[in-house]
């Protein structure tokens, strides 16, 4: 019983945070930035994959948000490699 309340009380949608708790929030910095507002990510993005995901761990909505599916596994990670 237990956890059939478990499983429901995680079925429900999450929003993102926004992390602001380091010196570089809100600023402009060197390197690379991407805004994500494409269909696709940039190529130069490389996913690992420490779970045996699938190339959908993560998705672009398509207005700015990098979207992170439920994955197994650890590390799962998107490094820029140019």
């Amino acid at each position: 019983m237990l956890a059939t309340v478990a499983l429901v009380a995680f079925a429900g949608t999450t929003q993102a945070v926004l992390v602001s708790n380091f010196n570089e929030a809100g600023t402009t910095v060197n390197g690379y930035q991407d805004d994500f507002n494409g269909a696709t990510l940039n190529p130069d993005w490389f996913l690992y994959d420490g779970g045996g995901n699938g190339p959908d761990l993560f998705m672009l909505s398509g207005n700015g948000t990098l979207l992170l599916n439920p994955a197994a596994g650890d590390p799962n990670k998107l490094l820029y490699n140019p």
